[in-house]
């Protein structure tokens, strides 16, 4: 499930922040997801993704290791965060030309422990063969357990998104 460059399956979060008087956009990320997603004919009937939380990384190592205390990410005592489909889609409106299109889907994730029901609309490309969906989940962060660090010369917002990227392949048994 990895993919081929540049849509290697990811997942990761993005949030604004004023760094010393400074907007900035951070994003972190990590390759180190794993899942599968099973498609009966047109649809897809589940789907279900991990990602290692100890392993999103940002531009910068010391605020990484920053966001992996329990009291934002608690990356020891939570070391997974998933996304899971909730209910069923149907893919019979994609094109398999590969161009785009964007499904509104359902789906469940946890992050410490916190699981969140959301709406999230899907850019979804479908070859026939290959299938990549990504997306960014808006979430507040104290829903999912997240406090935002008090360090003083930094204001994180409150909200942000959880982002993805899955790259699948028909493997005959559903894609994986």
């Amino acid at each position: 499930m990895p993919g081929d460059e540049p849509n290697r399956t990811t997942a990761g979060y993005t949030v604004d922040e004023i760094l010393r008087d400074e907007p900035v956009t951070l994003v972190g990320s990590t390759d180190q997801v794993t899942g599968r997603a099973e498609i009966t004919g047109t649809t897809l009937t589940s789907g279900a993704f991990e990602a290692r939380v100890e392993t999103l990384v940002t531009d910068n190592a010391s605020r990484d290791t920053r966001a992996r205390p329990p009291e934002i990410l608690d990356a020891e005592a939570h070391p997974i965060a998933t996304l899971a489909l909730a209910e069923e889609v149907d893919l019979g409106v994609l094109p398999d030309d590969g161009t785009t299109t964007n499904l509104a889907m359902q789906v469940d994730l946890t992050i410490k422990g916190n699981t969140v029901s959301k709406d999230v609309d899907v850019t979804v490309l479908w070859s026939g063969e290959k299938l990549i969906a990504s997306g960014g989940i808006a979430v507040t962060w104290s829903e999912v357990g997240v406090q935002s660090p008090d360090l003083g010369f930094v204001e994180v917002d409150e909200n942000g998104t959880v982002d993805f990227r899955v790259a699948m392949e028909n493997s005959g048994h559903g894609a994986g």
